[in-house]
């Protein structure tokens, strides 16, 4: 937005850590730990995936989220609200409702084909889906047609120049062996499972594994004396990089690091998924010859000895180049700033 702007001002607010109350503001930590019991996921879910569940489900949330939004918006007073999350757009829909002004509301929503009721609260001026099968979904929700833009899922702006550079970032990143990149999004998740059918694979095969934000993982991993082809990494800004170098990316079926793959055009191979938002992005890899899945130790570390045991383990860059949405962050912050024609300052909740 400041790219296409130069003189709007841009304010990012963790709108969990830093306007809820506990526990929502313990959340990102027990989400990770909710999600990975996938019965319980999948039963809540579901259970709560309608208009009217949904809002009684996401009351009490709004009760302990509601007065720390209303307050953020009126010291920032921003002509734009931009949220990013299904859990705060209600709550952000009743903060702007309250104050003595109309900031514009936008909600960007970042599940890719499938995502749950709460995301569509018909309170915001806007809503930017990633693709038409979201768009179906907002429908069926009663959104109105005109408020829903198919823009594509924001992404690192880097990506794009990325593609066909895999030869210049392999010699530059130092990847001279047939080489995975395993990423457990931003909290590590689920990379302690997959570790010991890692570790064990040949050390023809270099693997880069990126625990994100979890500092702890990473030193809990380093502490086991990993054999030399394993590479252990924290928060990197060189992600995009490393997914246009690599061979194969061994990865959870998040929409960004799915896509972020996928825009560079590297093979995935999916490990795991959150069951509900997730299982269509698993379908749409396998359906489309993108990737693979599997929630095997053994079978993924097969599946990566046939796949890097190839000759030559191309990229899928022309096939998936058909298939991933375009550059999302321009197009959402193009028509942003198009519809509001904001004078001065924007607040994402994120």
């Amino acid at each position: 937005m400041i790219e296409q702007e130069p003189g709007v001002e841009v304010e990012i607010v963790d709108g969990l850590r830093e306007t809820g109350r506990f526990p929502i503001d313990r959340m990102p930590e027990l989400y990770t730990r909710w999600s990975e019991r996938r019965n319980l996921w999948r039963t809540t879910f579901y259970l709560t995936n309608g208009r009217r569940w949904s809002k009684m489900l996401f009351y009490p949330w709004h009760q302990l989220t509601k007065t720390e939004l209303s307050a953020a918006i009126l010291r920032g007073r921003p002509d734009v609200v931009v949220t990013m999350h299904p859990c705060l757009t209600a709550a952000a829909e009743y903060a702007v409702r309250k104050t003595y002004y109309q900031p514009y509301l936008a909600t960007v929503v970042t599940d890719l084909f499938y995502g749950h009721a709460s995301w569509f609260t018909h309170g915001a001026d806007a809503y930017f889906v990633p693709t038409d099968l979201m768009k179906e979904r907002a429908l069926r929700q009663r959104v109105r047609e005109d408020l829903i833009h198919v823009s594509g899922l924001p992404l690192n702006s880097r990506l794009s120049a990325l593609r066909g550079q895999r030869s210049q970032l392999r010699r530059r990143l130092g990847f001279d062996k047939p080489t995975v990149v395993c990423v457990g999004g931003a909290d590590g998740m689920g990379i302690q499972r997959l570790f010991p059918a890692l570790a064990d694979l040949p050390g023809g095969i270099d693997v880069h594994i990126v625990c994100g934000k979890n500092e702890e993982l990473r030193q809990r991993l380093e502490r086991s004396q990993p054999p030399g082809n394993i590479h252990l990494h924290g928060f990197t800004t060189e992600l995009p990089e490393m997914l246009a170098a690599a061979d194969l990316a061994l990865i959870k079926a998040s929409p960004t690091v799915l896509m972020e793959a996928l825009t560079v055009g590297t093979y995935v191979l999916i490990y795991d998924f959150v069951p509900g938002q997730e299982f269509a992005n698993v379908r749409f890899v396998q359906e489309n010859g993108l990737g693979d899945y599997s929630r095997s130790p053994e079978r993924i570390s097969r599946k990566i000895r046939e796949y890097c045991g190839r000759e030559a383990a191309m990229p899928v860059i022309e096939r998936a180049i058909d298939f991933v949405p375009g550059d999302g962050a321009t197009e959402i912050a193009r028509q942003i700033l198009t519809q509001s024609e904001p004078r001065s300052a924007g607040l994402s909740f994120s």
